[in-house]
């Protein structure tokens, strides 16, 4: 090693070698056979052998001590910081066995049938099977087979005694786990090496003939037990019956035995372990003593686990044991920032499109930039492109042009530029600003940035200097060949070093600190020319792509070029968005404070919220999304704002909620996370990990008593290391503490808390030069303002998301009036989904089938008026909605606002011309040829206080200049003018009035179907309450719901049935007796809309059958509650409310063939449909406010009478939505399960998302 140079050292131990590596090189080694490292006492020391005084002069980065031989070859030493965590951030997989390391053994049994092959995942063991013990398909659990025994000596058994020590000396924990099926009651061994005697060393555990379980460990000395035999009650197993064994052993504690995951029998320890070998290796399904008790039936999924992984009932599996810790292929990417710089990005060029296309966008900056393609530079097909086009040219004379921009002016401070380039081996110019001759220099018309790549192979890039030269930096020769995809990237840092980076690999840097950029010049740029050099040799010729420039540094060293386009996110979020993943913020209208701390290294926190922060001392924004504090007196402070206050101390509203996620740095001292208080006072809001209690979190508030009133202490504890959500949350005078989801503690106080005028702080306490400080990182903070976010008592799942800041409409909130198509054919009922009801009604307006732009109906206008009075568009408005007309002939008004003169309008289509005109101030102002009959169009008008604009279909089609008009308490008119009996002849569909906001100020493309939220919706139906697939094997009696908030009980011998399925592979099957499914889980159904639908096969119609019943016990007639049945010996599902039968169909859905049957209310009408058609009448008005009654919701059985009415049949895909009616009218029946990614109801407010 040399001074002044970083150096990678790895000192490895593997087996009796010891070897040291320096930059990945083996330099060194050591034969350490025969010696041991002992431990006497001695600390570890970094940088120092205090006792020859001899000391480290230099720098230590990165240091990491690890209990494996990392290396055992000459390796790429780390090119960056080592990691902090197991998995990149945000891309922790699915953990399928926490326990994995510990695995010993893993057998399925899935060879062939009659094979004696037994295969171990793990792969330390072979296993032989003794006598005829072989694999068979005739009872299988889980996958292609099982292990057979007949009784009589059939077992398996693996190793020697030595291998099998650790089941008996007490060196480790451990668990032994097999699926068993015995053909007949009997005793039947399970496991044994020795322990079903006592003067033998083993262990021993077997099913008794009384159906009990028996389990020991024997010492071999005396006849004494290291765990005596115990013993389960009789009857945990039965014949015939697949039954998962647990046998749970903790060498502190003693051993429990769970069947079917349920405990049944725990033992103590007794004598000490013995340190001999057991008395022979594991057998599996004979006892080694006798054959008098051998196994006979079959076994699957044995597991064999050096660690106690159960000590508390536990959830079944409802798969074979997995085969691997977590399941390599598996999509992790759900949430990591695909560019967490995105935001930053200047351009971003893909040059893909048609082909022959000269339209070039940016796709960072959509519209922002004016392209210009010159002679034949365009969109070509090109081999190897990422989207097999690119931008091309000849070399002849094509370049791309773009008009001046401020943002392209990055060039003066940090930035990267890159692209993929496929050229021909000759002079190209790649990219130049600025020039209006080929001179160098400072000033507005010379260069100042260019890169160039040469016909030696060289690239350079060159920056202007004040002496009318230019500094360079350039690769050698032949660092790049012709005809070849390249990819480059020019990084310049905050030193002012230039580095060229092709295909990821440092070739070149160097120095450019004397460039001189004229500060605020707005240049042109040049994509493969540089100005004034007309048609030379140096014009581009070849292919480029993915042109990206970012002003941050995105590479420090060599790297892995991209092998895929550049990302682009969708709106504003760096963040793939999976809408099944990520549930839109319902809260976020009342969000006024939110930081994900994604705004790039060593930035200002942006919040989009619109508070500003002020990061002090040395605090920064790391690599990754958090804020990091160093523990000196680092913290971030938000500017005073006393709105922002009075939204917190009580001053507007009792209710609140401020969240964040850290990671912790210390438990060794007070750790202040927020402080809000004046001046430090014992007074005020703090979050902390208290000094008296420094692994725990608590909060106290309070008020200008100069003391805090109330605390609350967590009871969950931290460790470094840890990321930790907090969220404390106002109810009223309670404060709410909630530690990673779990509620924790409150306290309570009605004082209005005093949080002084400073604002508050993340990461240190109040004091003017701080004392208590955090060390760690922040990594996302929100405040919430009158919203109670999380509840006493209930805890809450994590996002491990940022907090969600994409809206679907972000204007929402304006929205003035909004009435969307899609309520059922023919109704005359036009609440608009702001809850606006019209004023009046003129003619028979209707929604109609017949014709639709977004869903299956819109409104269908026949000289018909929707009046709103009183009306308030204000002085700025967009008006806009769908229209399609019958003809063009007659007047035809689609919109219009009635008051004084100068505050009248009309949008209408004339007879006379015919014209489509914007009418206003007493004459036509804007008048065009009018769009195609029988056709959607989009118009829009708006208003900006200033001046009209009139667009149809995205285009503008005038202004009218108008200024200072107020449209407040005014006649509006959908479809008419309420100045005269003038009306249209068409269909309506998404009209919407958004006052305050101009919602287009440039042609643009007419929007989708308006979005009826803030938020992001894609899911059609967010609102299942419960959703059961019914998969399993045979005769279990468990079933999930795809709604993990809800549990089911299986109540009698109803069951997993594989005889018959619609869907998957399985159904529940409810014969006849008190057999049925219950939860109380799923709420009351209130006086919202609902559905309730299932797959559904009979076996018998010898009685009456219950469907689904939500009646109390005690009032099988409750008006406030229903039932699906069938009557006595009858064919023919009713639907009974109060009861009286209100709806009786008409189809024998008893005849043993599968049927969909789907229960609707929608908006007080009542549907009952079988196989997508409605049979009887509609149910109308309902109005009851259903309740769920004291028997829960069951399916399958009558409530009122748990013994009489099970259905008799198979029940698949059960649904139940609540807060929408899936079917108002006939319609398809589904062709594949439903699907999961829908069930996303908010259980903790008991709300919808």
């Amino acid at each position: 090693v040399t001074t002044d140079t970083w150096y990678h050292i790895a000192g490895v131990r593997h087996g009796n070698t010891l070897t040291i590596y320096v930059d990945g090189v083996a330099k060194g080694t050591k034969d350490v056979t025969g010696v041991s490292i002992v431990d006497t006492g001695n600390v570890l020391r970094i940088g120092g052998q205090v006792a020859n005084s001899q000391y480290f002069n230099g720098w230590i980065d990165d240091i990491r001590i690890t209990k494996s031989a990392r290396y055992t070859d000459d390796f790429n030493f780390p090119t960056k910081a080592l990691p902090d965590s197991r998995f990149a951030v945000d891309r922790e997989p699915t953990i399928l066995d926490p326990y994995w390391d510990d695995v010993v053994a893993l057998l399925h049994f899935n060879n062939a049938s009659g094979s004696t092959v037994i295969d171990d995942v793990i792969g330390g063991f072979s296993w032989s099977a003794v006598s005829s013990a072989q694999q068979s398909d005739v009872k299988v659990e889980y996958g292609a087979g099982s292990l057979i025994l007949d009784g009589v000596a059939d077992h398996i058994t693996a190793g020697t005694a030595a291998d099998w020590k650790f089941l008996t000396d007490g060196s480790v924990d451990y668990t032994l786990e097999v699926s068993v099926y015995i053909d007949a009651a009997g005793q039947h061994t399970v496991f044994d090496n020795g322990g079903g005697t006592s003067s033998q060393v083993g262990i021993f555990f077997r099913i008794e003939t009384d159906g009990s379980v028996n389990f020991s460990i024997t010492r071999g000395v005396g006849a004494t037990w290291a765990i005596a035999g115990f013993v389960s009650a009789a009857g945990v197993i039965r014949a015939t019956t697949w039954h998962k064994l647990s046998v749970v052993v903790d060498v502190s504690v003693g051993a429990k035995i769970y069947v079917d995951e349920v405990e049944v029998a725990a033992g103590v320890n007794g004598s000490s372990r013995s340190t001999s070998n057991p008395h022979s290796p594991l057998w599996v399904g004979a006892w080694t003593s006798n054959s008098t008790t051998d196994f006979d039936g079959y076994m699957d999924e044995l597991r064999i686990t050096k660690a106690a992984r159960y000590f508390a009932d536990f959830n079944p599996p409802t798969e074979a044991f997995p085969d691997f810790e977590y399941d390599p292929n598996e999509n992790t990417n759900r949430t990591q920032p695909l560019d967490p710089h995105f935001n930053d990005i200047v351009m971003l060029l893909y040059g893909n499109g048609r082909v022959g296309t000269t339209t070039f966008d940016d796709a960072a900056n959509p519209g922002r930039f004016t392209f210009g393609a010159v002679a034949d530079a365009q969109i070509g097909s090109k081999s190897g492109a990422f989207d097999s086009t690119a931008i091309v040219m000849d070399g002849t004379g094509d370049y791309i042009t773009v008009d001046a921009d401020p943002l392209l002016d990055f060039f003066d401070g940090v930035f990267t530029f890159e692209a993929r380039l496929n050229m021909v081996l000759k002079n190209n110019r790649i990219y130049c600003s600025g020039g209006t001759t080929q001179g160098w220099g400072a000033g507005v018309n010379d260069i100042h940035f260019l890169i160039t790549a040469a016909s030696s192979g060289t690239i350079s890039a060159q920056f202007s200097t004040s002496t009318a030269s230019a500094v360079t930096v350039t690769t050698s020769a032949s660092s790049w060949s012709g005809g070849e995809w390249i990819h480059l990237a020019v990084v310049v840092d905050s030193d002012e070093l230039c580095t060229i980076y092709i295909n990821g690999e440092n070739a070149a840097s160097g120095s450019i600190s004397t460039r001189s950029i004229v500060a605020g010049a707005v240049l042109n740029t040049r994509l493969g020319h540089m100005p004034a050099e007309g048609a030379g040799s140096y014009l581009f010729s070849g292919a480029m792509e993915q042109i990206r420039i970012t002003p941050v540094v995105r590479y420090r060293s060599d790297f892995e070029p991209p092998i895929a386009p550049f990302p682009v996110a969708v709106g504003n979020s760096v963040f793939t968005f999976d809408k099944y993943l990520v549930a839109a913020d319902r809260h976020n209208i009342n969000t006024v404070s939110l930081l994900n701390f994604s705004d790039g290294y060593n930035k200002l926190p942006v919040d989009p919220k619109g508070q500003e922060w002020v990061a002090t001392n040395d605090a920064y924004l790391d690599w990754f999304s958090e804020a990091v504090f160093d523990g000196s007196g680092d913290y971030l402070q938000q500017t005073e704002d006393a709105d922002f206050t009075d939204e917190f101390d009580g001053t507007n509203s009792s209710n609140w909620t401020i969240e964040l996620r850290y990671r912790v740095g210390s438990i060794t001292a007070e750790q202040i996370l927020l402080d809000w208080r004046p001046d430090n006072a014992a007074k005020g809001l703090v979050i902390s990990q208290p000094s008296a209690n420094k692994t725990n979190l608590q909060v106290d508030m309070g008020d200008s008593t100069a003391s805090f009133e109330a605390t609350a202490l967590s009871i969950a504890e931290v460790a470094v290391g840890d990321e930790v959500d907090v969220a404390v949350t106002r109810d009223g005078d309670d404060y709410l503490l909630h530690v990673n989801g779990v509620y924790q503690a409150k306290g309570t106080t009605a004082v209005t808390l005093d949080l002084g005028t400073g604002g508050v702080r993340l990461g240190s306490d109040r004091n003017a030069t701080p004392g208590s400080s955090l060390l760690g990182e922040i990594i996302r903070v929100r405040f919430t303002k009158q919203v109670s976010r999380y509840a006493e008592d209930e805890n809450y799942i994590l996002d491990r998301d940022e907090y969600l800041t994409v809206e679907a409409d972000s204007n929402f909130p304006s929205v003035q009036l909004l009435l969307s198509g899609g309520e059922v054919d023919g109704s005359t009922t036009f609440v608009d989904a702001m809850g606006n009801a019209p004023s009046n009604i003129v003619g028979d307006p209707a929604y109609s089938n017949v014709l639709s732009r977004f869903v299956d109906t819109s409104i269908r206008m026949e000289a018909d008026r929707i009046d709103y009075d009183s009306f308030t568009l204000g002085s700025v408005f967009t008006i806009e909605t769908f229209f399609n007309l019958d003809a063009t002939v007659g007047d035809q008004y689609l919109f219009s606002n009635t008051a004084a003169t100068d505050q009248e309008f009309v949008v209408y289509n004339a007879a006379a011309g015919p014209e489509l005109i914007f009418w206003t101030d007493g004459a036509s102002r804007i008048t065009v040829t009018p769009p195609a009959a029988v056709t959607w169009h989009h118009v829009a008008l708006t208003y900006d206080g200033t001046d009209f604009k009139f667009w149809l279909n995205g285009v503008s089609l005038g202004t009218y200049n108008d200024p200072g008009l107020s449209f407040t308490d005014t006649e509006f008119a959908i479809g008419g003018y309420t100045g005269g009996s003038l009306t249209m002849t068409g269909y309506l569909e998404d009209f919407r009035v958004t006052s305050g906001v101009v919602r287009y100020t440039a042609d643009f493309t007419p929007p989708g179907r308006l979005p009826k939220s803030q938020y992001m919706r894609e899911i059609p139906y967010p609102y299942t309450a419960s959703l059961l697939h019914f998969e399993g094997a045979d005769d279990d009696q468990f079933t999930l719901d795809e709604v993990g908030e809800v549990t089911w009980d299986i109540v009698g011998t109803a069951d997993i049935s594989t005889a018959e399925f619609k869907w998957g592979g399985s159904s529940y099957l409810v014969a006849d007796g008190t057999n049925y499914l219950r939860t109380y889980d799923v709420p009351a159904f209130g006086t919202e809309d609902f559905t309730i639908e299932c797959w559904f096969k009979s076996v018998s119609n010898a009685s009456t059958g219950v469907l689904f019943d939500i009646r109390p016990d005690s009032d099988n007639n409750s008006a406030v509650a229903f039932v699906i049945y069938f009557s006595a010996a009858q064919n023919y599902l009713r639907f009974n409310t109060g009861g009286v039968d209100q709806i009786v169909t008409s189809t024998n859905t008893r005849d043993t063939n599968w049927h969909h049957i789907a229960l609707t209310r929608h908006q007080e009408s009542t549907r009952l449909f079988i196989d997508g058609a409605q049979e009887g009448s509609t149910y109308n008005p309902d109005t009851a406010s259903y309740i769920v009654g004291s028997n829960g919701l069951i399916w399958g059985n009558d409530s009122s009478n748990l013994a009489a009415a099970s259905i008799e049949g198979h029940l698949d895909d059960c649904r139940i939505t609540v807060g929408q009616a899936r079917y108002v009218t006939n319609f398809a029946i589904p062709t594949e399960a439903y699907p999961d990614n829908e069930t996303v109801y908010d259980f903790k407010a008991k709300n919808h998302l």
